[in-house]
């Protein structure tokens, strides 16, 4: 009784070259289904926006900003803690760390501290930033300017713009709601936003916001650096350069607790 013979290499040479060939085109099918973006449209926008930022629930980080303000520059060093959607607290230091001052916003007020030890508390309404630093934040806007994400547009939101734009197929969405005019740039390859816009009722550019070095970290698209510009008589450009962060870190003490109430 002969035995059975092995199988010849020639013979699954082919049944190799086959099932190669079927898990590449597999492998492709898998990786278009996940860059291909969604059909651009307003409510894709939203829903990118609206996907990231459900899981920035805390974050924080350490900071170096450069100031610059027509000729005058400066360096400063801060932390600052953000947890969306209404509480914001940074805080600021000179060379040799010096403190040059403090700002804690939350549930509708702010708490701003001095380098010479005044306290300032108020409605974040009233809160003047455009006078104490020559930069127009809009207040009501003030997490999303220093989130490390855009967040997406809160209440009634009445679209002026939205359009293609680039070899890279940005989405450009312009839109209004009760606090201004402003403008999202969106990759929906990554499905992030790379440059913001705030203008003013009669359309003049009056703040913008980029993000910059982008890296993918637990699930989310994070910058390290992040440019404000505003122009005006006086340009003013603000970099700040995330050297840590932590994404929903937990903390022991809330870092949005006002100095006042413990005085009160």
């Amino acid at each position: 009784m002969s035995s059975p013979q092995r199988p010849r290499l020639r013979c699954l040479f082919p049944a190799v070259v086959l099932m190669s060939i079927i898990i590449a085109i597999a492998g492709c099918a898998i990786k278009a289904r996940i860059t291909i973006p969604p059909s651009p449209s307003v409510d894709a926008a939203l829903k990118i926006l609206r996907n990231a930022s459900v899981r920035l629930e805390r974050f924080e980080a350490t900071c170096s900003m450069g100031l610059q303000a027509g000729i005058l520059k400066a360096s400063l060093f801060g932390k600052y803690h953000l947890e969306p959607p209404d509480r914001f607290a940074v805080e600021f230091n000179g060379p040799f760390g010096v403190s040059a001052g403090e700002l804690v916003v939350a549930d509708g007020y702010f708490e701003l501290s001095m380098p010479r030890g005044d306290v300032v508390y108020g409605r974040i309404d009233t809160l003047d930033l455009e006078n104490l630093t020559g930069i127009p934040f809009p207040t009501d806007d003030l997490i999303s300017i220093f989130s490390p994400m855009s967040l997406p547009p809160a209440g009634k939101i009445s679209t002026t713009l939205f359009e293609v734009e680039g070899e890279d197929s940005l989405w450009v969405w312009r839109f209004r709601t009760s606090s201004g005019e402003r403008e999202i740039w969106i990759d929906p390859f990554r499905g992030i936003a790379l440059n913001e816009k705030w203008f003013s009722d009669s359309g003049k550019l009056l703040l913008e916001k980029t993000f910059d070095d982008i890296m993918h970290a637990d699930g989310l698209y994070i910058p390290k650096r992040i440019s404000l510009r505003s122009p005006g008589k006086v340009p003013i450009m603000l970099e700040i350069e995330l050297e840590s962060s932590s994404l929903n870190p937990s903390w022991k003490v809330s870092p949005f607790l006002f100095k006042t109430e413990s005085t009160t």
